[in-house]
């Protein structure tokens, strides 16, 4: 009888189980959910001068926006959301220099979409792409402030150990200014294309205009030796460049940064990617800017970043999951990946940098824009759904 007894409360149990932890897990996810709503009201409530966001005077207004034709219901709704700030605003330490602040004076397009997203709401006509359904991409410009202060403001202290930070892409030099400022331990260097010789591209000049001639700072920089004139994709141009300039016969300062601001071009990301990310020291970091969807930069979002999330989470253990790393070489020295919209930052873990790799350990795979080339990603795709 007690067997029996037995055997009717397990069907009981079997029957009202599912009933029970639908209940229970309801009222635990209810009660997260208050509580990470409470959290996000306190947030909120704090003093603009505890957020990394901009001076009082130049936030964009919390005004409803009212009379705008442009916007369906739901995309109202998410811009009062974004001009409203009830989004991510990452605290600026009171010893941290205001990455917002510097770059919008210097007039680098890094933070200008925050200014520019509420006159591009209320009116189209302003907007760089007006036809975009997700508002934050209709301004010109970006929103890399966050990133920037949440990741990056540590280093922007008067305490931080000195340090080596690279920025490819030099342009009229507006970011480079903002990084001059915001990292004063620094001893900065950038790559500039368009600072070659006039001529054909063919003879290893540029036949275009030199953009950075136009800096303030620009002849000081060449004579220096911090601004460098030459292709950022040329692997052999890279080796010479941080051979001779930057790590000075084992003598240079540590290199914690590197940031790729360049062509914006896929194929030119990885080749950033695959030869600094080696060399930079651990704990540090190496930026890549402008993977918004577009067709130049398209395939480093869909094809590369879902390859070093593989690897990120790597384990390969064979009585799991049959798996390879997509890139052996980044898969050992990675240690996070951070992204916001149109920047992603990958961070290195505590194996020691690799100033000698070679050339050939340096140059990114054939599969490197193409997932499928990835034998983990092209035979695990759907399992476990």
């Amino acid at each position: 009888m007690m067997m029996l007894g037995a055997k009717k409360n397990k069907s009981f149990f079997r029957l009202i189980g599912p009933f029970f932890y639908f209940g229970f897990g309801t009222l635990f996810g209810v009660t997260l959910s208050l509580t990470w709503i409470q959290q996000q009201q306190q947030q909120q409530q704090q003093p603009l001068d505890d957020i990394s966001w901009a001076p009082e005077d130049s936030l964009p207004s919390s005004r409803k926006l009212l009379g705008t034709n442009s916007l369906t219901d739901e995309e109202e709704v998410a811009a009062e959301a974004i001009i409203n700030n009830e989004f991510f605003v990452p605290t600026k330490k009171s010893d941290e220099r205001d990455f917002f602040a510097i770059a919008n004076a210097t007039g680098t397009d890094k933070v200008s979409a925050v200014i520019g997203l509420e006159k591009c709401l209320k009116d189209d006509t302003v907007c760089n792409k007006p036809s975009c359904v997700n508002p934050r991409c209709r301004p010109w410009g970006h929103f890399y402030n966050t990133m920037y202060q949440s990741r990056l403001g540590y280093l922007s202290t008067d305490t931080t150990e000195d340090f080596q930070m690279l920025e490819i892409g030099f342009y009229r030099g507006m970011g480079f200014d903002a990084y001059s400022q915001f990292f004063p331990r620094a001893e900065l260097h950038s790559m500039e294309i368009s600072c070659l010789p006039p001529g054909p591209r063919e003879e290893g000049k540029w036949p275009m205009p030199n953009f950075a001639i136009h800096n303030e700072n620009y002849r000081n920089l060449r004579d220096t030796n911090r601004l460098h004139c030459g292709d950022a994709s040329d692997p052999e141009f890279l080796l010479e460049t941080y051979q001779k300039y930057m790590l000075r016969n084992n003598n240079g300062l540590p290199l914690k940064l590197v940031i790729d601001d360049g062509a914006h071009l896929s194929r030119h990301m990885v080749k950033s990617v695959f030869f600094w990310f080696p060399r930079i020291e651990p704990g540090g970091y190496m930026v890549v800017e402008d993977i918004q969807p577009m067709s130049e930069s398209n395939k480093f979002r869909t094809q590369f970043l879902p390859q070093m999330m593989n690897d990120l989470h790597f384990c390969g253990d064979p009585k799991e999951v049959k798996e390879d790393p997509c890139f052996p070489v980044l898969q050992k020295l990675l240690f996070s990946i951070h992204c916001e919209m149109h920047i992603c930052i990958f961070q290195r873990n505590d194996v020691p940098s690799m100033p000698n790799l070679s050339i050939e350990d340096s140059t990114p795979p054939s599969h490197a824009l193409n997932l499928n080339g990835c034998k983990s990603l092209s035979q695990s795709f759907g399992m476990g759904l």
